[in-house]
């Protein structure tokens, strides 16, 4: 039997993926309580809008259907596990890195893309410092409202008990895109990731021929559309190549749109598994030549190699 206690789930996010998370822990905790309500805050990490106008007023609206209860926190990424009275959710596989060097890169390469300056040693150290000590979460699953979990080691895998919430959310969150994009043809979707590969815009853009060539060659019959990742700022006409709405999550996007997608391909994105776990859609990861960084990381763990495969340029 349900408690007929009201509780309240409080906190920040700071993207699409972040919300849907919420949005899934609101369903798994109806399982346990009749009365459970949001109240969130948009935090802007990226200085810009990043979310949907609709996700904006979604989550405006979730504060004012709050009412006086119990409160549960919002806690972003594995952080301060310790206690019931939080869920914890996550921005996807870049939350399971297993070395927190190759982790910290990644988050310098996307500065200097961004034109930004590198994190300082003392930031870089404590940040080891914390990465290290969220491991210890392993042993506290508490309220964990992820479709993936820690395993030995940095690795992950998915969750199947919280699949079912994400459906849930999705439904609930597609609903207010009803008036968006949508494909009428079976197409190919490409997840970008300019940061990840190069920090040099050329290099990044011809890698990206070569894998457009390939996948007409594969595909002719298909169409090829880009999700473009937050600081992807390429033009791809120059490609021939269609665009995603900037502003519609890649999750609510195959979604929408899930009988007319034929596959979807990219390096890391956390897409590409929310597309075959969530969605059932073959989904691809590549691995660039004479990128062997990217051979050592998270992306073909277990996790990838089990639910995903490899598409090779050659």
């Amino acid at each position: 039997m349900k408690s007929s206690k009201i509780i309240n789930i409080k906190g920040n996010v700071a993207n699409s993926f972040q919300l849907i998370g919420v949005v899934a822990g609101k369903y798994k905790l109806k399982e346990k309580y009749e009365n459970v309500f949001l109240c969130l805050n948009y935090y802007n990490y990226w200085g810009r809008q990043n979310i949907p106008d609709e996700f904006v007023q979604y989550i405006e609206n979730s504060n004012n259907s709050c009412i006086p209860g119990r409160k549960i926190s919002v806690n972003i990424n594995h952080a301060r596990r310790f206690g019931f009275r939080r869920i914890v959710v996550d921005d996807g596989v870049g939350a399971y890195r297993k070395n927190p060097i190759a982790h910290l890169q990644t988050l310098n390469s996307e500065k200097i893309h961004k034109g930004e300056k590198k994190t300082s040693l003392f930031r870089s150290i404590k940040f080891v410092i914390r990465f290290l000590l969220n491991q210890l979460n392993i042993f506290f699953p508490v309220n964990n409202v992820s479709i993936f979990k820690k395993k030995w080691l940095g690795y992950f895998d998915v969750d199947e008990g919280n699949i079912k919430y994400f459906k849930k959310a999705l439904m609930e969150l597609s609903a207010l895109f009803v008036d968006h994009q949508q494909i009428s043809e079976k197409s190919i979707i490409f997840a970008s990731q300019p940061a990840l590969i190069s920090q040099n815009k050329k290099e990044y853009i011809d890698f990206l021929g070569v894998i457009f060539a390939k996948l007409r060659k594969d595909y002719p019959f298909c169409p090829i559309l880009v999700k473009k990742h937050p600081i992807d700022d390429i033009d791809y006409s120059i490609f021939d190549i269609g665009e995603i709405k900037d502003d519609l999550p890649m999750e609510i996007f195959l979604t929408i749109n899930e009988s007319n997608i034929y596959s979807v391909f990219g390096f890391s994105s956390t897409s590409l598994l929310t597309a075959k776990i969530l969605s059932g859609i073959n989904a691809y990861y590549i691995l660039p030549l004479g990128h062997k960084k990217l051979t050592n990381d998270f992306w073909v763990n277990r996790c990838f190699k089990l639910h995903l495969q490899e598409y090779k340029l050659n």
